[in-house]
């Protein structure tokens, strides 16, 4: 979709010509709303932008964001449809089945393929920026941190959801590719089955430690360069630990009474390997055991059964729970 608005569409509309439903995400910079476009009736996201202020207009992630998401053309990203100008609900807690989940990986996977094919990174995977319609259709929204890799150029650290962010960028990692977002994915896909955010810490220490916890200490065969990150001496602890993803995500996912698919704890081994090195590439993923074991990933998602509930984003839930707690 080459965005080609007319003029009239940008600025002209107010927030009065949407109903917004429910926010359904939060972040530094404003608040993500499912809202109804009254004169259409489409269901929309609608992202807030908050104003920190007013005399240097829009922050810098939003501009990037407009500027990368004229840049690309998928039909699972999110459609920039307008600009709007500005002077709770049905949460069940339903959740996805494994044809359900099969078939949104294999788009989420479809859709990384296609921006790293074309060295776009988005650096902001996470549940929440998923975005479903009812008829399975997956939307990749919210592209403020996404950045292009051509070039020799270091990144800032400082990107991705904390429970999303890779070991590497953890530990000091400036100079990074694709992998990051592959272990971001592998985190949703863990969310899916186990139904919460496999790794919640609240500080970048706390997070590097649950992670791990779960999936073993790094050491020079198993990740051979990471004593050369900055922050490597103080955050990985003498002491080792084992790795035991395996072990957690069946115990989690018996605990909800649920039976990992064949290929599925292989995949997301793999994706949340701690040397971004060994991780699989989208189109890898694609070419996994998951995806050629029944159940298969319908050709047409819009065949699956209407979703009458969508299953909420864990990530913004979770945070709400424990703010009311």
């Amino acid at each position: 979709m080459s965005l080609h608005l007319p003029k009239h569409h940008w600025g002209t509309r107010g927030m009065d010509a949407y109903e917004k439903l429910e926010c359904i995400g939060a972040g530094t910079y404003g608040q993500v709303y499912m809202a109804k476009d009254k004169a259409t009736g489409d269901v929309v996201a609608i992202k807030k932008i908050r104003s920190l202020n007013e005399v240097q207009g829009l922050p810098v992630t939003t501009i990037r964001e407009i500027k990368v998401l004229k840049c690309l053309n998928h039909p699972n990203l999110v459609e920039l449809k307008e600009v709007v100008v500005s002077s709770e609900n049905d949460d069940d807690d339903g959740e996805f089945d494994d044809t359900e989940i099969k078939s949104l990986m294999k788009q989420l996977l479809d859709v990384m393929a296609y921006m790293h094919a074309i060295d776009i990174i988005h650096r902001d995977i996470k549940c929440s920026n998923l975005l479903m319609t009812r008829d399975h259709l997956l939307k990749v929204a919210d592209f403020g941190l996404a950045r292009s890799l051509r070039g020799d150029q270091l990144f800032t650290n400082k990107v991705v959801t904390l429970w999303y962010r890779p070991p590497e960028l953890l530990l000091g990692a400036t100079s990074y590719d694709a992998s990051i977002d592959m272990w971001s994915i592998g985190c949703v896909f863990a969310e899916l089955y186990i139904g919460h955010p496999i790794f919640q810490g609240k500080t970048e220490l706390e997070q590097i430690t649950k992670i791990f916890d779960i999936c073993g200490t790094p050491t020079t065969e198993s990740w051979p360069d990471y004593k050369f990150l900055p922050h490597s001496s103080s955050f990985v602890p003498e002491k080792p630990k084992p790795k035991r993803l395996r072990e957690y995500l069946m115990r989690e996912t018996t605990a909800r009474k649920r039976i990992l698919p064949k290929g599925a704890i292989e995949l997301m081994e793999a994706l949340l390997v701690l040397d971004p090195e060994q991780r699989p590439t989208a189109s890898d993923c694609l070419s996994s055991q998951y995806f050629k074991a029944r159940p298969f990933a319908p050709s047409d998602p819009t065949k699956l059964p209407s979703i009458s509930n969508l299953p909420p984003s864990h990530e913004y839930q979770t945070k709400k729970i424990r703010r009311e707690q």
